[in-house]
This record gives C-alpha cells, sequence and structure tokens, in this order.
C-alpha cells in the first residue's frame, strides 16, 4: 500500500485564473516502509500552474518543496522564495541548492513517483493533461 490516509479537499479559488485549487495529502510508502508526509496542490483546468508537492521525510530539519510543469513534463526542487506554502512560524524549506544531488534527493523522487502513481487525486489530475 503505497499511500496511506490520503484526502483531497477543495482551498477556494486561483487568484490569476479564478479555477478551483485543490490539495491532497497524505503519507506516501517505499517498499522498504519507510514514509514520507505530503501535501500536493493543482488548480483545476490550470495545468499552466503545474503542481506543487511539499514533502517532509520523519526526523528532517525541513520540507522539500518541488515543483511539476506541464509544459516541460518534468519535476523541478524549488527553494522557500519560490513557492508559497505558508508555512507556520519554525518551519522551514530546504533550499535547493541543499537537495540536489544528495541523498535526500534520491528519497524524495522516491516518494514523488509513488505519489504521481498513487495517490488517486493526483493521478486523477495529471493524467487528463
Amino acid at each position: 500500500m503505497p499511500i496511506l490516509a490520503q484526502q483531497s479537499i477543495r482551498q477556494g479559488e486561483c487568484s490569476c485564473c479564478g479555477n478551483h485549487t485543490y490539495t491532497s495529502t497524505g503519507t506516501a510508502v517505499l517498499a522498504d516502509q519507510s514514509e514520507a508526509l505530503y501535501i500536493a496542490r493543482w488548480t483545476e483546468n490550470g495545468p499552466r500552474h503545474g503542481m506543487a508537492f511539499l514533502i517532509v521525510l520523519p526526523g528532517s530539519e525541513a520540507f522539500v518543496s518541488v515543483l511539476y510543469k506541464f509544459e516541460v513534463e518534468s519535476f523541478m526542487v524549488v527553494s522557500e522564495a519560490d513557492y508559497d506554502w505558508k508555512l507556520e512560524k519554525g518551519q522551514r524549506v530546504f533550499a535547493r541548492e541543499e537537495v540536489i544531488a544528495t541523498p535526500l534527493a534520491a528519497r524524495v523522487f522516491a516518494f514523488l513517483d509513488e505519489i504521481w502513481l498513487h495517490d488517486p487525486a493526483v493521478f486523477s489530475f495529471h493524467s487528463k493533461h
């Protein structure tokens, strides 16, 4: 079971296009039973906005923020300034340079693969675009 406790909710309207914004949250599980918590966010009828993912591994000191761009069919690790997750005080997102070419990057992309393929709401959105 690669995704546990998944929930998808409509969060409101996108400020630039007026379409509904959705969020899916859950726990992704790899074959070795390691887990990561995640949030995925996208805008209905808005593939130009891409999808945003926020992932945290147990024991990690910060979140990893990743964007998916449909026009280039690619994931990209981004820094906190590149996407506003509206984190609580004391929480932080790793800088891109802290993640790229590290073992953390390999783990994050393994979890992204599980989320991309097995979160029903995420799969439903990206498979249409």
